[in-house]
C-alpha cells in the first residue's frame, strides 16, 4: 500500500487487521516524544492501521481532533485546578449495585478511572499536531460543563468506607464512558417534609435505587441531590432492621373498622442499647376500669427482663424508651388487638439508639426547659374513635425523667393547661371499705393519703383532686406550683394499683435558672 497518500487516511477505508497493534510513545524509544507529530508518522512506515471506532468507540478523524485538541489545551491550561481535586476518591467502574457495608452510599458517576486524573495536566502538549486523541477524562470535563464539574467537587465526601450503590449517570454522555467516580455519602436520618400533607418524617439517607429495594418510600432529597430520604412506613406482620421506620395500622390515615391482630417486629442492630417509641398518632379503643381489655398495644424485648405497660385509648404525642441488653435482646415486637369493630388508627414511629438518651430506669424522657407530662390516655379529644373514656391505667409504676438544662437548678410543676386554664387533676386511692382517703377537690400529701396510687416529687407523694403540696399553701383546696429544687435527678415517679382510677394528670414543668448567691 502506498502511505504517500496518509495524509488523507481520515477517508481511506483500510481492512481491520487484529495482529497489529497500535503504536505508542513506548513502542519507539528511539523518538523523542514531543517529535511525534502528524507529518513525522505519515513519513515513517512504523504508522500501522487503528480500528479507531473500535478503540476509542468513537467516530475518529485525526485532522479533526489535531484542531480539537488543541483548543482544548489552550482551555485547560488557562482554567485552574480546584484545590480538592487531589482528594477525591477514584475507583474501577462498576455499573451493578453492590453492598459492602452499613450506612454508606455510593454513586457512580462518569469520567473518572484509577489511571486518568480528575484535572487534566496539560503543560507537557507543546504541539498542534500531537496524535494522541483527548483522554476521557478531557472529553468529559469539556462536555459535562463547569456546572456539573463544580457540583462533582463539592458534593464528595472522600471518606466513607462502607455500603456502595453503583449506578450510571442518566445521561446521553454516559454511553461515551465505561468508568466512573463514586459519589459517597452516609447512611445517616434525614427529615422529609410534606408540604400538602403538613406532615414532617423521618427517614434515611440512600440511593433512589437501595431504597425501592428495601420497600421504602423516597420522600426528600439528600446528600447534595445524590441521595434521596427514603421513609419505611410498614405495617402488620412486617419486620424490619432500619434504624427509624413507622408501624402503620392498615391504610392508615383511614379509621379500621374491623377486629384487629397486628405484630410488627424491630430486628435490633448489635450496637442498638436504646429504642424510641414516639405515638404519632394513637387511637384505640379506651380501657375499662383502668384495664386494657378489648383493644391493647402490647411491647415485648426478646429475653427482656423488663415489663412495659399495655396500652390502650387516646395517647398521641406520648413516648417510651424501651431498654436493650444485646447479651440477650435481638427483636422487638410490637403488638397491636382489637376485638371490637369500632375504628381505630396508629402511626408509631420506632427509632433505634446506638447512644442511650433517657437514664435507665426511665420510660419518658424529656429535655426541653419547659414542656407538659401527662398520663397515658389523659386526653378527651380525638379524630377517629367514637368511645372514650379518660382515666389512668391500672398497675403501672415508671419513671418519668427531665433532663436538667445546664445553669438550671430547679424545676416547677404546675397544673396548668396551654391556654392557661386549670387542668383536671385526679388520683385515686380508697380505704379497705371503698371509701375516698381524700376529701373530694382538695389535695392530697405523703403515705396516709396517697398509698396506692400517686405521683412522686420531690420524693413526695401527691395525689386527691388537686396539686398541690403544702409548701406555697396550706389551702389544699386549691393547686399550687410544686418545685423541685433537689440536687439529684429530675424524675417524677408513677405509681398505680388495680383497684380505682381516676383522670389523671397533665402538668405543665418550668426549669429556674440558678440564682446567684
Amino acid at each position: 500500500m502506498d502511505w504517500k497518500g496518509a495524509e488523507t487516511i481520515h477517508s481511506t477505508t483500510f481492512p481491520t487487521s487484529p495482529a497489529i497493534t497500535p503504536p505508542s510513545v513506548s513502542a519507539s524509544p528511539t523518538l523523542a516524544p514531543d517529535r511525534f507529530r502528524l507529518r513525522d508518522l505519515i513519513d515513517r512506515s512504523q504508522l500501522q492501521y487503528i480500528d479507531y471506532k473500535v478503540e476509542y468507540g468513537l467516530r475518529y478523524n485525526p485532522a479533526v481532533f489535531a484542531s480539537k485538541f488543541k483548543r482544548l489545551q489552550q482551555t485547560h491550561e488557562q482554567r485552574p485546578q480546584h484545590p480538592i481535586s487531589t482528594m477525591l476518591p477514584v475507583v474501577p467502574s462498576n455499573d451493578t449495585l453492590t453492598a459492602k457495608g452499613d450506612n454508606v452510599t455510593a454513586v457512580n458517576i462518569p469520567g473518572v478511572n484509577e489511571s486518568s486524573p480528575l484535572i487534566v495536566d496539560s503543560s507537557s502538549l507543546d504541539s498542534e499536531n500531537i496524535m494522541r486523541p483527548p483522554t476521557r477524562v478531557e472529553t468529559a470535563f469539556e462536555l459535562l460543563g463547569d456546572r456539573l464539574r463544580v457540583l462533582l467537587l463539592n458534593s464528595l465526601v472522600p471518606n466513607s468506607t462502607e455500603s456502595r450503590v453503583i449506578e450510571k449517570l442518566k445521561s446521553p454522555l454516559s454511553s461515551l464512558f465505561s468508568v466512573f467516580n463514586v459519589i459517597k455519602f452516609e447512611n445517616r436520618p434525614c427529615i422529609a417534609r410534606r408540604e400538602q400533607q403538613l406532615a414532617t418524617f423521618y427517614g434515611i439517607c440512600y440511593h433512589e435505587m437501595e431504597c425501592s429495594q428495601l420497600g421504602g418510600v423516597p420522600m426528600d432529597v439528600c446528600a447534595g441531590g445524590f441521595g434521596v430520604c427514603c421513609v419505611f412506613q410498614l405495617g402488620c406482620n412486617d419486620q424490619t432492621a432500619q434504624n427509624i421506620s413507622y408501624f402503620q395500622s392498615p391504610n392508615y390515615p383511614a379509621a379500621v373498622r374491623s377486629k384487629l391482630t397486628c405484630t410488627f417486629s424491630v430486628a435490633l442492630r448489635w450496637n442498638v442499647r436504646q429504642v424510641l417509641l414516639e405515638f404519632i398518632f394513637f387511637e384505640m379503643g379506651p380501657p375499662s376500669e383502668g384495664n386494657c381489655l378489648n383493644d391493647q398495644l402490647i411491647v415485648t424485648v426478646q429475653n427482656g427482663y423488663s415489663k412495659y405497660p399495655v396500652l390502650c385509648g387516646i395517647n398521641s404525642g406520648q413516648h417510651l424508651y424501651i431498654q436493650v441488653d444485646r447479651d440477650y435482646s435481638y427483636f422487638l415486637h410490637l403488638t397491636a388487638v382489637s376485638n371490637s369493630n369500632e375504628p381505630k388508627a396508629f402511626n408509631i414511629r420506632i427509632t433505634q439508639l446506638t447512644t442511650p438518651e433517657a437514664p435507665e430506669g426511665c420510660l419518658q424522657y424529656y429535655t426541653g426547659i419547659n414542656g407538659y407530662i401527662k398520663s397515658f390516655n389523659y386526653d378527651n379529644q380525638s379524630a377517629v374513635v367514637t368511645e372514650r373514656n379518660p382515666s389512668y391505667l391500672n398497675n403501672l409504676n415508671y419513671a418519668i425523667c427531665i433532663r436538667r438544662a445546664p445553669n438550671f437548678c430547679a424545676v416547677t410543676f404546675e397544673n396548668i393547661g396551654e391556654n392557661g386554664e386549670e387542668n383536671q387533676f385526679q388520683l385515686v386511692n380508697l380505704d379497705e371499705d371503698g371509701a375516698s382517703l381524700i376529701r373530694p377537690g382538695t389535695a392530697g400529701v405523703e403515705i396516709y393519703n396517697c398509698p396506692d396510687d400517686f405521683i412522686a416529687i420531690n420524693y413526695l407523694r401527691l395525689c386527691g383532686d388537686r396539686l398541690n403540696d403544702g409548701a406555697t399553701t396550706e389551702d389544699y383546696t386549691r393547686n399550687s406550683p410544686v418545685l423541685d429544687d433537689s440536687g439529684g435527678p429530675l424524675v417524677v415517679g408513677v405509681r398505680t394499683n388495680a383497684e380505682s382510677v381516676g383522670r389523671g394528670f397533665k402538668l405543665r414543668y418550668r426549669q429556674e435558672i440558678c440564682q446567684k448567691t
